[in-house]
This record gives structure tokens, sequence and C-alpha cells, in this order.
């Protein structure tokens, strides 16, 4: 029958009354196909069909009409239905958080797939619930992770962090662990371009002896005589003297700074501004530094300020910059 499913609709709207009446997820759940019409002409199938199993149509027609003999609210049938999945998610949920607190990671892991699995996805309610499975999940596969030196329990973790994260920018949900998620949100560039396996090798060795170099690299580029070598200066110092027109860097000159409160070395280059010296610059500018370009808006036209913005992207990637 052609549209049945808006027959339906229209007739229990009326019948009963209702505002409203959408039987989308009752027809799914009949499994009985409304939309698009499948008669082309063909034999019905229900009196065609000898084997009356789930892979045939006339089982799910026969599923409907017995669902429709119960002379009960459909729609009620439907949220019934809704709700034991909802009671079973909760249930698996809960003991996953057992399990997890008593450390049995492997149970508690078992559990969050099964409660993510039995989530009602189109439930705008269970949104955060959502999230908060995926980082408990994420959280138990890292902790097992570390017991048994497991690199494919790493990239397990990892996915789960990387997907709740995806929902989650902010890292609103109590259930994030920040050290994690820095971890994960922080992975190289380089390392994420080798896959998840990479990425797994990564977080396994973060987690092991580390010497923190605390280096860091200032590059600092702009036109000749835009004061990239007085802000270099005074960077360090602020009371430097100016340089001289003789002092200007030539080529690239490089500068130390040990900020007075931090335990931190920033190594600063100054690039000369010279045209001649721009083709060497591709092969100092690289990503991973802080790029200061000097612009004077007053004596320099605006294309140099396009040109220097496009060599930091070329040979920088997508860097955060600051404008003097």
């Amino acid at each position: 029958m052609a549209n049945c499913k808006e027959k339906f609709e229209s007739l229990f709207k009326e019948s009963y009354p209702l505002d409203d009446c959408d039987l989308d997820n009752y027809f799914n759940l009949a499994k009985i196909p409304y939309n698009p019409s499948y008669a082309y002409g063909e034999n019905i199938p229900t009196l065609n069909e000898d084997v009356k199993d789930d892979l045939f149509i006339s089982h799910h027609y026969a599923k409907f009409l017995k669902i429709f003999e119960l002379k009960e609210q459909i729609w009620e049938i439907l949220n019934e239905h809704q709700q034991r999945n909802k009671n079973e998610d909760i249930e698996q949920y809960v003991s996953g958080r057992d399990e997890y607190n008593r450390r049995k990671y492997t149970e508690a892991c078992k559990k969050f797939e099964k409660a993510y699995q039995l989530y009602p996805s189109n439930d705008r309610g269970y949104y955060q619930w959502k999230i908060d499975i995926l980082y408990q999940w994420g959280n138990a596969y890292f902790d097992l992770a570390e017991l048994e030196d497991n690199i494919s329990l790493f990239k397990k973790g990892y996915i789960k962090y990387k997907e709740a994260l995806d929902f989650d920018a902010y890292q609103n949900s109590s259930f994030c662990n920040r050290d994690i998620a820095n971890r994960v949100l922080h992975t190289p560039v380089e390392i994420q371009e080798h896959g998840d396996e990479a990425v797994a090798y990564y977080l396994a060795e973060l987690g092991k002896s580390v010497t923190h170099l605390n280096e860091a690299r200032i590059i600092i580029v702009g036109e000749k005589g835009a004061g990239k070598t007085s802000l270099a200066r005074r960077l360090i110092n602020p009371n430097a003297a100016m340089p001289t027109d003789v002092e200007s860097a030539i080529g690239i000159d490089a500068f130390l700074w040990k900020p007075e409160h931090d335990d931190i070395n920033i190594h600063i280059w100054d690039f000369a501004g010279h045209s001649v010296t721009h083709a060497v610059h591709k092969f100092f500018l690289s990503e991973r530094c802080l790029y200061i370009l000097v612009y004077d808006g007053r004596t320099e036209e605006r294309n140099r300020l396009e040109y220097w913005l496009s060599q930091i992207k070329n040979y920088g990637g997508n860097r955060k910059y600051l404008f003097s």
C-alpha cells in the first residue's frame, strides 16, 4: 500500500486525537519497507515466500500484525522499548565505572563498550552521556596499556580520546583526564601524519622517563630597517641600546634569551631583511616555533606584508605569529 506509514500517522492523529504522530521509528522497529515503494510488478512476497525468518519480508509483516493486534498505543510500545535500552545502557555504564574503580580495566572496557553500543544516538539528552562514556572508556584503555605496556591498547585509548575531544573541545566533562587530553592534543603533526599506530608509540614513550629540554625558538622576519634587531635586543634586555646601521643583521643573527623567572632557553633568530638573503630563508623557516613579523606600515607597501605572511605559511605551516 503506497504511503502506508503516512496514512497510519494520519489515522492515529485523527482517532486518539494527537497533535503529532511520527511512526518512523515504529516502522523501522517492525522492519517494514515503507519508503521507497518496492512494488515493481513482482508477485507479492508474502504469498510466495516459503521460509519465514528474519531475512524475509513476510516475517516482518507478521511481526507488524502481531504488534498491531496488541491493541496498545504503538508509540508507547516504542517508548517502552527505548526505555529498556536506556536502562540497560545505564546498568552497563555504572557497572563499568565500578569495575574501573576496582582497577579491573579489561572488564571496565567491555562494560563501556556495551553501554556505548546501547547508547540511543537519536536522543539529544544523551549527548553528554556519550562523551562521558568515551572518556572513561579511554581512561580504562590507557591505564591498562601502561600496566601491560601494550601499544595496541594505547592506540585504542587514543582513538577514544580523540573521538571524545571532537565532541568536547573545551574538555568540560568531569571524566576528562587533562594530562591524557593534553598529550593527545599536542601530539606533533609529524607523528600524526604517520597514523594512529605511530601516535600510540609516541604516547607510550611519553609515559616513560623523559628529559625536558625546555627549549624554544623565535624567528623574527621582515624588511630591512623595520626594527627586527632592535626588537630582538629589547626582548633580552629592555634597556639595550638601539643598533646602528652597521649593526643590522647581515645574514642570520642568533641570540639566546634566558628569562629571569622561567627555566627555559629561548633561541631568537633575527633574519636579515635584504632582498638578496630572502632565497635562503626557506632553509631555516620551519614549524613548531613562534614567528614575529615586523612591519612598518608607514614606509612599506602592503604587498611586502603579504609576501612575508606567505613565506611563513609556506615554510612554517599553520603556525601562530605576532605582528609588530
